[in-house]
């Protein structure tokens, strides 16, 4: 079976092309992170305060430390992937090898032991912080294998939505289906999150493997010089690096946004609107939106380019939040704003995977080392980054205004919940657009350049 799939690999090495099928098995890949990601960024600060019994206040300070640790963690795999050197490649191998222990501490983390609130919240530490572990040693080397499948620009804009696309698929999956799966698996609520999460963990397993058969790192991409575990032409690499630097300010501010949201969704649903009953209903329209916008991404970057579709998306996608405060609590305003803002938000957001790519060949023309995996792990980083501090804000700001699992809430508490869900993602994804418009500047013409020169050496 491997020798067959080395052998057919679906890549065009002269015009480096990759096929409809190489594309899907690597896209797949989002399915199975998605189960996982997904379940951890829509449910865990949920179950923590209304399943497990701990308080809004600790739940929010444990989900931003282990999100902390997990980002700090994200360079030091990147390094690893970049020195890695076996029969499958530097980065695929650890899609196979990564991707038990994540799924078995995903069902851990998910699991209610009886025991005392000290014990409880100990547990927690344990589970959630082995789950981060476990998650970057399987995320960083798969968002980095993209960078060694094609250095052609508009075959990694459309590399970039199908995975995005397949990404959203499985986040849906997880919306749609986790939150009655819970209600009415096993015998109690607590017993359902964990049967729940045991049956998209096995899932995602099974995905992994297929993505891991599947694909194949393009060798002429993946022979480079091993290094010193960590130097300054590395770090050189990532600081003279104005693109990637750019990119990754507005990603900050992008994925904060994003995890914000997704995070106060629920509540927003069942507190906010009184309509706990349409939250799966909301977010299966709302991801079959962004899996449209995802689509059409590659035909928005032909039209204007990377950079100016990624800002039009933004800025429309924005107009809907805003909607959305101005007119609080209209329940088919909602319905329509979250869909809309879904659709035009995940142009942008499929875009941030077609522009990282191109940020490895400008480091490795300014610095004449190529550090895909250091590159994405810093991608990668940030992206948890974004959520660790998205994590911390929901926990502290329900805090703050006073949050009380299953009590009615009071109109300071309501209104902090809109707020979560509207005008504070909104202002931090215009912030995140004013920097990129600002300063990145690697425009197709001038990255085609780059590989032109880069061949020439």
């Amino acid at each position: 079976m491997e020798e067959r799939l080395e052998q057919d690999n679906g890549l065009n090495t002269q015009g480096n092309k990759l096929s409809t099928k190489r594309k899907v098995g690597y896209g797949i890949g989002e399915i199975a992170l998605n189960f996982l990601v997904a379940g951890i960024s829509n449910y865990l600060l949920f179950f923590y305060t209304d399943v497990f019994g701990i308080t809004a206040g600790a739940a929010g300070l444990l989900m931003l430390m282990g999100r902390f640790w997990d980002a700090a963690n994200d360079p030091i795999m990147g390094i690893i992937g970049d020195r890695t050197q076996t029969r499958w490649g530097k980065y695929r191998p650890y899609i196979l090898f990564a991707s038990g222990p994540v799924v078995v501490l995903t069902i851990l983390t998910f699991t209610t032991p009886n025991l005392s609130p000290a014990g409880k919240l100990a547990w927690a530490y344990i589970t959630y912080f082995g789950w981060c572990t476990a998650f970057t040693a399987i995320a960083v080397p798969y968002n980095a294998l993209m960078a060694n499948l094609t250095t052609d620009s508009q075959e990694r804009s459309s590399l970039g939505a199908v995975k995005t696309i397949f990404a959203v698929v499985g986040s849906m999956l997880i919306v749609v289906l986790a939150k009655p799966m819970t209600e009415s698996l096993g015998a109690t609520l607590q017993s359902g999150y964990t049967i729940t999460f045991t049956i998209f963990g096995v899932l995602a397993f099974i995905i992994f493997i297929i993505c891991f058969l599947s694909v194949r790192e393009e060798k002429g991409i993946t022979e480079e010089k091993v290094t010193k575990f960590f130097n300054k032409e590395q770090f050189g690499a990532l600081i003279n690096n104005r693109p990637l630097i750019a990119i990754i300010v507005f990603f900050l501010l992008f994925q904060v946004a994003f995890s914000l949201f997704r995070t106060i969704e629920l509540y927003y649903f069942t507190h906010y609107l009184n309509r706990g009953d349409l939250f799966s209903v909301a977010l299966l329209s709302a991801h079959l939106f962004a899996i449209a916008g995802m689509a059409i991404m590659p035909f928005c970057v032909k039209r204007f380019d990377k950079k100016k579709a990624s800002l039009y998306g933004g800025a429309i996608g924005s107009v809907f939040f805003l909607i959305m405060y101005l007119i609080p609590g209209n329940v088919p305003v909602a319905l329509v704003s979250i869909s809309l803002s879904y659709f035009f938000v995940s142009v942008t957001y499929a875009l941030f995977f077609g522009i990282v790519p191109d940020t490895v060949e400008f480091a490795q023309w300014k610095s004449d080392i190529r550090v895909a995996g250091l590159i994405f792990s810093v991608f990668t980083f940030t992206q948890k980054l974004g959520m660790a501090i998205a994590a911390g804000m929901a926990g502290w700001i329900l805090e703050f205004v006073g949050y009380v699992a299953d009590e009615t809430q009071t109109t300071f508490t309501l209104q902090g919940i809109l707020l979560m869900r509207t005008i504070i993602p909104m202002a931090l994804l215009l912030l995140g657009m004013l920097f990129f418009y600002l300063f990145y500047d690697l425009s197709r013409d001038k990255h085609q350049q780059i590989l032109d020169e880069l061949k020439a050496r």
